[in-house]
């Protein structure tokens, strides 16, 4: 899916997503992704898909400063099951979590941040 953005202010864009890639800035990504739109891709230990998804891994998404408006967690063609211990993660830091699919993040990270917004996002592959 190539996804389009009128904005030129700079920051963090998704030009697209498919199976198993997410492409930022021009740079195509080929393994699970934390992406920032005040940092850029941040190195994190993500496993590949949602069911391995543990609240240990998102851990350094709810510990991006300055903490952003919105997080977003996208994997997959289909939105994954919520998780409890997901959830609990960004509860201890009085945050929510948005969970949907891995185009519906792309796409919804765009918007946000293309909106002026601090928005984070887990994208996995």
């Amino acid at each position: 899916m190539k996804l389009h953005l009128n904005d030129s202010s700079g920051g963090y864009i998704i030009g697209g997503c498919g199976a198993g890639f997410v492409e930022i800035n021009g740079s195509r990504r080929g393994s699970s992704v934390l992406l920032s739109s005040e940092l850029g891709a941040v190195a994190a230990d993500l496993p590949s898909s949602a069911a391995e998804l543990r609240g240990a891994h998102l851990r350094p998404a709810a510990q991006i400063e300055p903490r952003p408006e919105v997080f977003l967690l996208g994997a997959g063609g289909h939105s994954p099951p919520l998780k409890m211990e997901w959830l609990a993660v960004f509860a201890e830091i009085g945050a929510s979590l948005e969970v949907m699919s891995l185009p519906a993040a792309c796409r919804t990270y765009n918007i946000l941040q293309g909106d002026g917004r601090t928005v984070a996002a887990v994208l996995l592959m």
